[in-house]
Formats: C-alpha cells, structure tokens, sequence
C-alpha cells in the first residue's frame, strides 16, 4: 500500500513538474520609439502601443525575424531575417508591408542602431574574417549601399 501511494505520488510530482516545465515563449528583442514598442516573438516582429494595448503582428514570413530597431522617425523598422540562408538586414515600414534586403554579405549580421540622423543603420557582423569570428560594426544606408566599417572610436560612444 505505501509502494503505491509513494508511486502515486511520485507520478503527480513528475506530471505537475513536466507541466510547469513547458516551454517557455518570451518576446524578444524590444525596441522603443515615440509611442511605439516592436518585439520579436515566436520567429516574427510585432509592434503595440507603449502606453498598452493589443500586440499586433508586422511580418509572417516562414523564415525568422529578430532584432529590430526603430528609425529615430518613427516610420521604418530595420531587423535580422534569416529567409534564404544568411541572416540579412531588412527593412520595412514601421505599420507593416513587404520587407525589402539591404544587406548581401555572406555572413550574419544584427542591427544595432540608427544613426541619429536616420541616413544610415550601424550593424555588426563578422563578415569580413575568413578564420577567426571577428566581429566589427559598419554602417549602410537604408536603401542599401555597401558597408562601410566603423572605426573604434565610434563604437566607444
């Protein structure tokens, strides 16, 4: 009778336990602007209101969309999407819409920032190291220029 309850126990502990272990979904990534909040949740990019208020979804490619970051206007969010292979940057309207390839380096990138002006996007990727994952920042417009490498100094600031 005591193996029993023991087992009993024992299986309620396991189930319980396994239940509360189920995995978790956080968003990630969260940029704020203005009055505006974008995340990456569950592989896509979402913006709500900072004040509160519904979630709603900007990209639904198969593909995954992270690290997004604002313009300092307002109007135009650049993110990492992973659609054909190498993580690109991306940009995109801040409402929503097709997103547009502003990268082509063969190698991961990530935003970091815009500029304050908002004539260019700071990103870092290792693209130019053959042997060691060097990563540097550089900087390309948003209509997609070619990258131009940061020197230290900017990135102390």
């Amino acid at each position: 009778m005591r193996r029993v309850l023991v087992l009993s126990i024992t299986l309620l502990a396991v189930f319980a336990f396994s239940a509360a272990a189920a995995p978790a979904r956080f968003m990630r990534y969260p940029d704020i602007r203005g009055d505006l909040i974008v995340f990456s949740y569950e592989g896509d990019l979402w913006s709500m209101p900072a004040g509160g208020g519904p979630a709603r979804r900007l990209t639904t490619h198969p593909g995954s969309e992270e690290a997004a970051k604002i313009a300092p206007d307002g109007k135009t969010v650049v993110f990492t999407g992973g659609y054909d292979g190498t993580p690109s940057l991306y940009v995109m309207p801040a409402e929503g819409g097709v997103p547009r390839r502003i990268t082509w380096t063969g190698s991961g990138v990530q935003a970091v920032n815009w500029t304050v002006d908002g004539r260019r996007i700071v990103f870092r990727s290792g693209h130019e190291n053959t042997f060691r994952p060097i990563v540097r920042l550089y900087s390309v417009t948003p209509q997609g220029s070619y990258p131009e490498q940061l020197p230290v100094y900017r990135v102390l600031v």
